[in-house]
This record gives structure tokens, sequence and C-alpha cells, in this order.
């Protein structure tokens, strides 16, 4: 069984791993639960002066390093045009269920409907997709012949190599 130090260890590690702007809501949650606190245990005024030193901290820490990734230009909800690559693509497509439309593309990142659509191209042009019309007349883009499904995983036969 692990000790209560294995734990707390744990715990603060897991912490490490979240983004910056998960810090930065943990800081306002406790924060407001700090605020929350004051009615609640007044007679426990260490529980609630500890809780808004700390989410002040956090807080105040994360909202600078939020402020430094807007200023060099992150937008965290869209991918960078060059750092687009064929791989991110054929990703997205996956988690789209395998189809998608330039449109599509060009929402989840940086790339206008006609770069996505160039860029969709280039991938048809490898081999990596095929290129269908919908019944409204949506140009679709679809995947599965290089993504398998679960089915065809379990049901692939055995290699024999030697």
């Amino acid at each position: 069984m692990a000790s209560w130090i294995d734990k707390t260890e744990n715990f603060f590690q897991g912490l490490k791993r979240l983004s910056p702007e998960t810090k930065y809501e943990l800081g306002n949650a406790l924060l407001i639960a700090g605020i929350c606190s004051i009615f609640l245990l007044s007679s426990y005024p260490g529980i609630w002066i500890s809780m808004l030193i700390v989410g002040g901290l956090i807080k105040r820490r994360f909202r600078w390093v939020k402020k430094q990734r807007r200023d060099l230009g992150f937008n965290l909800n869209k991918l960078k045009k060059g750092v687009l690559s064929d791989e991110q693509i054929v990703r997205f497509a996956r988690i789209k269920g395998g189809v998608i439309t330039p449109a599509e593309l060009a929402l989840e990142t940086s790339l206008t409907v006609e770069e996505a659509e160039e860029r969709l191209m280039k991938l048809h042009s490898k081999g990596f997709n095929e290129i269908k019309v919908s019944d409204k007349g949506f140009v679709v883009y679809d995947f599965h012949h290089v993504l398998p499904s679960l089915n065809d995983k379990i049901n692939a036969k055995k290699l024999d190599l030697l």
C-alpha cells in the first residue's frame, strides 16, 4: 500500500502534466472555493486563507503564461499552416470517421478552404484518400482504405515470413 508521501508525490506529478490553461482554471476554482469557504467554514480561517493564497498564486502565475502565449501569436485551437503535416490531416480524418470535407479541415486549422482542398488533393495524388460526391453535391475525401476498421484488424490473417 502506498504511503501518503507517495500519494502526494503522484498528485503533484499529475499537476505538472496539466496545460497552463488548466492550471489557470484550477487557480480560479481554488479562489472561488476559498471565497465560498469564508462563509461556510468561518470558524476555520486557516483553510479559507490558504485556499485564497494558493488560488491567487496559481492564477497569477498562469495568467502570465497565458498572456505570453497570446503575445507570441499562439492560437491553441488551431494548427499553424507551416506545421500541418499529412499525418495530422490523416489523424483528423480518423477523428471525423474517415471522411472529411475541405471546409471541415479549414475550420479546424489555419488553412483556408482553398488551401485545405489543395492539401487533400495532394493526399489523393499520393493515394491516401478517395474523392467522392455526396447526395447534396459536397466533395468529400474518404480515407477508409488507409484507415482499417477494428473488424479488419481483428480478421487479419497471420503472415508467415519464414
